[in-house]
């Protein structure tokens, strides 16, 4: 073969160094995955557990409700009567059989309940927990229509169905699903989603390892992740500035009715699409750049994403 000549061999090099490095780059993603999401939530000690039960206790209402779990899922739901219901499913583990009696005492201190300035407070492990014990500790609970939640929660998923008013997450292993809430939301996680649908007040959206959807009925929203796409639902002109940013995921703007808002979108190694009209003569109309009016402008729409595309459009039902 004479130099500079192109074979079918040297394609078949290039397929297979393409192949060796596609399949480099998913064995990476899958690793970093199991070690840095799936491990931390899996239990430490595998076996029955030394207790398991359910454990139901029942409070006078209040305005809010502050719950601290460390492992475990949380699903809070709303209805019409004057209080607040916990049902508890309760798995404790022994690392050591020989420390079944100070596992057991431990299980005996689990729960905290107080009250100030109109918030009730509930504490899973008040005290540190001792080396030999393992457990998890899955909450249901029922609070009346309008109050405002807080949860704070290391290690296990969190719903928060419709009817309460300002809802507060801080998770670290968990995916977060808020549902139809009438007061502004504040939900961060390392690792896991979020999803607020129905939101009237507003949202601050932030996690690390995940992707973000917010379907806006009114306030602003400010949604940020690492790793993981965005979608966001303009639904209504009661929804105000959106600053929605992340790392490594494309982000997708839809907007509802007659769009409107002043875009600042900006990309790295993506590209930007428009769905809508946009008036850049005052900006810039660029395929990783885009600055300029929409419709009768108003609200502001800030896009910006490092390796990701960007899709800014309007709802066409």
């Amino acid at each position: 073969m004479k130099p500079g000549r192109w074979s079918p061999g040297q394609n078949n090099v290039k397929t297979v160094l393409r192949s060796i490095v596609t399949a480099s780059f998913i064995a990476t993603a899958v690793l970093l995955f199991t070690i840095g999401v799936l491990a931390p939530a899996l239990p430490a000690v595998v076996g029955p557990p030394l207790i398991e039960e359910e454990r139901v206790f029942v409070e006078s209402k209040a305005l809010a409700l502050h719950l601290l779990n460390a492992d475990g899922a949380v699903r809070i739901r709303t209805h019409d009567q004057d209080e607040m219901r916990f049902a508890a499913r309760v798995r404790v583990y022994a690392r050591q059989r020989s420390a079944a009696k100070e596992v057991r005492a431990y299980a005996a201190t689990l729960f905290d309940v107080s009250r100030a300035d109109g918030t009730l407070r509930v504490t899973t492990e008040p005290l540190p927990r001792p080396d030999v014990v393992e457990l998890r500790v899955d909450y249901e609970v029922w609070v009346p229509t309008a109050t405002d939640v807080e949860i704070e929660n290391a290690n296990g998923n969190v719903w928060v169905e419709d009817g309460c008013r300002a809802v507060t997450v801080l998770g670290h292993n968990a995916d977060v699903e808020i549902q139809g809430p009438s007061g502004p939301v504040s939900v961060q996680s390392a690792n896991g989603r979020v999803r607020v649908t129905g939101a009237r007040q507003g949202a601050t959206l932030a996690t690390v390892n995940g992707n973000i959807y917010a379907h806006m009925l009114g306030g602003a929203l400010d949604a940020a992740t690492a790793n993981g796409i965005i979608l966001t639902r303009v639904l209504t002109d009661a929804v105000g500035d959106c600053t929605l940013k992340s790392q490594n995921g494309g982000i997708t703007l839809v907007l509802h009715g007659k769009p409107a808002g002043v875009v600042s979108a900006a990309t790295e190694t993506g590209m930007i699409r428009a769905g809508v009209p946009v008036d850049a003569s005052a900006g810039v109309a660029g395929r990783k750049t885009l600055k300029g009016v929409i419709g009768e402008g108003g609200r502001k729409l800030t896009v910006e994403t490092l390796n990701g595309n960007i899709w800014i459009t309007r709802n066409t039902e």
